[in-house]
């Protein structure tokens, strides 16, 4: 992972995930249905993240997690994609939890492709890591 860490993005702590260059937040939020997407303006623990290394052996390979527990949601805390992106419950190695996190040259700034495409909203792929001021979520 030494090249996240070279992009300035650091496994494990808490974070919000926002869109690049749009001068708004526009956080990757979680909805008590259980789905997630890029509609928070404000720091709390629907808009809290953590990206936790991925359990395969491919390099900058990521799950997301909402590490903050809503009971509403159930056992569900990966972000998954597809549309909408969506919460399941984590299980270490699935393939279709797991994201390619891919630095874009500016630190903290990032891509995310899964087997689906790279992630894209309202056709913009840069996203960053904000730090959130929360406790960092458990490791995955």
């Amino acid at each position: 992972m030494s090249q996240l860490d070279r992009a300035g993005i650091t496994l494990g702590d808490a974070v919000l995930i926002d869109l690049t260059d749009d001068d708004q937040p526009r956080y990757l939020q979680v909805s008590d249905n259980g789905s997630a997407d890029f509609t928070g303006t404000s720091r709390n623990s629907s808009t809290v993240m953590s990206l936790q290394p991925a359990l395969v052996p491919d390099r900058n390979r990521v799950v997301i997690t909402a590490p903050f527990w809503n009971e509403n949601l159930g056992d569900g805390d990966c972000v998954t994609p597809g549309r909408p992106l969506k919460l399941e419950k984590c299980v270490p190695g699935k393939r279709s939890q797991i994201w390619h996190l891919v630095p874009t040259g500016d630190p903290g700034r990032f891509e995310l492709h899964s087997a689906q495409g790279v992630l894209a909203v309202g056709g913009r792929t840069g996203l960053q890591a904000v730090t959130s001021g929360a406790a960092p979520g458990p490791p995955r």
